[in-house]
C-alpha cells in the first residue's frame, strides 16, 4: 500500500520472507493487486507529478507543511502531489488511525465520507484499506489499469473533481509526452491539459483546454467527469453550452454515491455546466 504511493513502487523483504506477493497467502495476494492496479490507473497523474519534477524539481512525495505551515513537525502523514494524503499503517493489528488533517475539507478515497480540516480524526483502517484522504478541489486523472505502460494511453479517460461547496475555484495542469523521447521538455514536445472549476452555491463549471502537442498525441480523448459530493440530481447539464436530456441527467447521477458521471469529447477544448 505504501509503495502504491511512493516514487519507486516495489515489494521489500527480509530473508524469510519473500517479496514478491505470489508466494504470500491469498489476501496478501488480493490486496496487492488491488493496489498494483490502483497504481497503474493514476498513471496520469504520477506521469504529471515526475513531469513537474523534471521542470520545477517539486518531488512527488511531499511534507504535510508544503500546504500547512503548522504541520511542520508532523510526519506520520504526508502528500502524494498537491491532492493526496496518505497515513500508512505500521503497526500490525491496527483497525483505525487518527489523522491530524490540514487546512481545507478532505474526503476518504474509498468511501467518500468528508472531513472538516485542522482537526484529527479517526478513519477506518481494515486490512485491504489505506488510510488515503483527497483534497476538496482536487483533480484526479485516471485511466483503466494496464498489465504494462506501454498499453497506457489518455485516448479515454476518467477526470474525477472532488466538488465541494468551500472551495470557490480550482485548477489542475495534466502533463503528456510521449512516454519514449528524453528531450521532449527541451523541445516542448508535450501537451499541457488545463482543467479549471469555478463554484457558487447553485452552480459548477468545469472547463478544460489543451495546449501543445507531441508526435502521435490524441487528437480527441474520451473523457468522463466524475464529479464527487453532489447530493442531489442536477436541475440543468450543459456540455458546450448543449442541454443534456431529462433521462440523461438521470442516468449520469448516483444518488447512492453522489456521484455524476458525465461522458464527454475533449479535441482542444470543452466546457461542462452545472446547475445544482
Amino acid at each position: 500500500q505504501l509503495g502504491a504511493f511512493s516514487p519507486v513502487f516495489r515489494p521489500h523483504a527480509q530473508e524469510h520472507i519473500p517479496s514478491e506477493p505470489v508466494f504470500h497467502a491469498q489476501p496478501v495476494k488480493d490486496h496487492s493487486r488491488d493496489y498494483i492496479k490502483l497504481r497503474y490507473a493514476l498513471t496520469p497523474y504520477n506521469y504529471t507529478l515526475a513531469m513537474e519534477n523534471s521542470l520545477s524539481g517539486m518531488p512527488l512525495m511531499r511534507p504535510v507543511s508544503f500546504i500547512d505551515s503548522e504541520q511542520f513537525t508532523q510526519s506520520a502523514s504526508y502528500l502524494w502531489g498537491d491532492s493526496f494524503l496518505v497515513h500508512p499503517v505500521t503497526a500490525p493489528n491496527v483497525t483505525a488511525v487518527n489523522i491530524d488533517l490540514p487546512d481545507g475539507v478532505w474526503f476518504d478515497y474509498f468511501d467518500g465520507e468528508r472531513y472538516e480540516g485542522n482537526q484529527i480524526v479517526e478513519v477506518s483502517a481494515p486490512l485491504n484499506k489505506l488510510p488515503l484522504l483527497v483534497k476538496a478541489g482536487a483533480f484526479i486523472p485516471m485511466v483503466d489499469a494496464q498489465q504494462h505502460l506501454k498499453q497506457y494511453s489518455t485516448q479515454a479517460m476518467t477526470m474525477h473533481y472532488y466538488h465541494d461547496k468551500s472551495v470557490g475555484s480550482s485548477h489542475y495542469r495534466l502533463l503528456e509526452d510521449d512516454g519514449v523521447a528524453p528531450d521532449s521538455i527541451a523541445n516542448n514536445a508535450y501537451q499541457s491539459i488545463h482543467f479549471s472549476s469555478a463554484s457558487t452555491d447553485s452552480i459548477i463549471a468545469i472547463d478544460a483546454q489543451v495546449q501543445g502537442d507531441y508526435h502521435n498525441a490524441p487528437t480527441t480523448r474520451a473523457l468522463t467527469y466524475v464529479v464527487h459530493n453532489i447530493e442531489s440530481l442536477p436541475r440543468v447539464i450543459k456540455v458546450n453550452g448543449q442541454a443534456v436530456t431529462a433521462q440523461q441527467r438521470q442516468q449520469m447521477w448516483d444518488k447512492y454515491t453522489q456521484q455524476l458521471n458525465v461522458p464527454v469529447s475533449l479535441a482542444q477544448g470543452i466546457g461542462v455546466l452545472i446547475t445544482l
